[in-house]
């Protein structure tokens, strides 16, 4: 029977202590089992300001968990019931007992290869598989490699965040005892666990969905024969006061899920951005070829909390309570107190108390049958009892 654990611990304290209690409330959870995954992810402006601390938290709370897998990262901000924390240190803890699950950890890196980057340490996959995924956007490939997985990585499901880090080489990551500065990590997951992947929008689109008929790089320079910039303001324009409210936060980009998006459905844009204003072209977060069809998206915390938990209220169906759950939220999603609601909507859609995660630069799920990385919206891996991962 597959049994999860959380623990959070938060102060001004000694990092390593910090990270040593919010395993042990963790672990307490387990009736005493070794864990066979656990996750720790550490926020904060100490940990922001010195990735020293951040490094000193990770490989402490891995020493005391004693995992047979562990991951993690720097975060924005951690969810752990019933609290989110930003400020300070603050580090969350998650445990599961997979009985008979096969788990295989990984190590992403990119390495120049002439004028482009070759993905190192992709795992041989052999069936389908639910992974998870936290890379630092600083030194890897995170949307590309993601975005190209259903190609190269069939059968595949990805779920995961974008690891925090103020400046490149701020960000830190933890594979089992090892802390590392840059690449991704992750693990597979197989065998007698049921590991759901699930993904709920927190975005609306505004103004028509657009052609991109000129880009340089991640400038687009014309939507639909238009200067980009044009187009972002007559659709601002043309928005609700609502809608007006919220693009004043900033807009996003929309990129089509797959060929057949072009409704108003949240699903069928994949929110990458916020969009930059640069003269008469936008710049984006990530480059977009020519021909691709893009939106305007606002976010909309409020809209996502109700669109999270209906997800997950069907996803359950009346089952049995989840025996836990990890929560990724984009930064861009808004404050501590967007991330709590969002967190509580899990603990209930859910019916479980082991819920923990982190907000970071992009979530990573899966929408219309493909891997994305997503800046608005959020992204939870669900594990109940039972046999077989699926999705």
């Amino acid at each position: 029977m597959a049994t999860c654990g959380q623990g959070r611990a938060d102060g001004v304290g000694d990092p390593t202590a910090l990270a040593r209690r919010a395993a042990a409330r963790a672990v307490a959870e387990l009736d005493g089992r070794r864990p066979d995954l656990a996750c720790v992810f550490v926020a904060g402006s100490a940990a922001g300001d010195d990735p020293d601390v951040a490094e000193a938290a990770l490989a402490a709370a891995s020493a005391a968990l004693g995992a047979a897998t562990t991951l993690g990262c720097t975060a924005g901000a951690v969810h752990g019931a019933p609290r989110v924390a930003g400020e300070g240190l603050a580090v969350a803890v998650w445990a599961a007992t997979l009985p008979g699950a096969r788990l295989r950890a990984f190590h992403l890196e990119a390495l120049a290869t002439g004028s482009s980057l070759a993905v190192v340490g992709t795992p041989v996959l052999d069936g389908r598989h639910v992974g998870l995924l936290l890379a630092d956007p600083w030194t890897f490939p995170a949307g590309g490699f993601v975005d190209r997985s259903a190609a190269d990585l069939p059968g595949l499901s990805l779920v995961g965040g974008l690891a925090h880090g103020t400046r490149p080489g701020a960000a830190r990551l933890l594979l089992d005892r090892r802390v590392l500065g840059r690449g991704a990590v992750g693990v597979l997951l197989d065998g007698p666990v049921a590991a759901h992947p699930l993904l709920a929008p927190a975005t609306r689109p505004i103004g028509a969905a657009m052609t991109v008929t000129a880009a340089q790089g991640r400038l687009l320079v014309e939507l639909a024969g238009r200067p980009a910039a044009r187009a972002l303001a007559q659709a601002v324009v043309d928005a609700s006061p609502r809608d007006q409210a919220l693009a004043a936060s900033g807009v996003l980009l929309g990129v089509a899920a797959d060929e057949h998006a072009d409704g108003d459905d949240p699903a069928d844009w994949v929110a990458r951005g916020p969009l930059v204003p640069t003269g008469r072209a936008l710049a984006a977060e990530v480059g977009v070829d020519v021909g691709s069809a893009v939106r305007f998206l606002v976010a909309d915390p409020t809209a996502g909390d109700a669109a999270l938990l209906a997800r997950l209220v069907r996803h359950r169906g009346g089952q049995a309570p989840a025996a836990g759950a990890l929560l990724f939220t984009p930064v861009s999603d808004g404050t501590d107190a967007a991330t709590a609601r969002a967190a509580a909507s899990v603990r209930h859609g859910l019916a479980t108390d082991a819920v923990a995660g982190f907000a970071g630069p992009g979530a990573i799920g899966p929408v219309a049958g493909r891997n994305r990385v997503h800046g608005g919206g959020s992204s939870v891996l669900a594990v109940h009892d039972g046999a077989g991962v699926s999705w």
